[in-house]
């Protein structure tokens, strides 16, 4: 390979490295998200189910 191509090669793993970091950090942010939503559907259907055990 010539090397003149390295310093380009460089730049773009780089930038690649970059757009892999960011999309694992914001796969880890909807991760916490979606975890913390799920939880308060769950708690929300106690809920309700506690409801309609009592009317019964």
């Amino acid at each position: 390979m010539n090397n003149r191509y390295l310093p380009s090669i460089t730049l773009a793993n780089d930038v690649l490295q970059e757009i892999i970091t960011a999309t694992e950090l914001e796969i880890t942010e909807l991760k916490k998200h979606l975890i913390n939503t799920i939880g308060k559907v769950i708690k929300k259907l106690q809920k309700s189910r506690r409801k309609c055990y009592s009317l019964q």
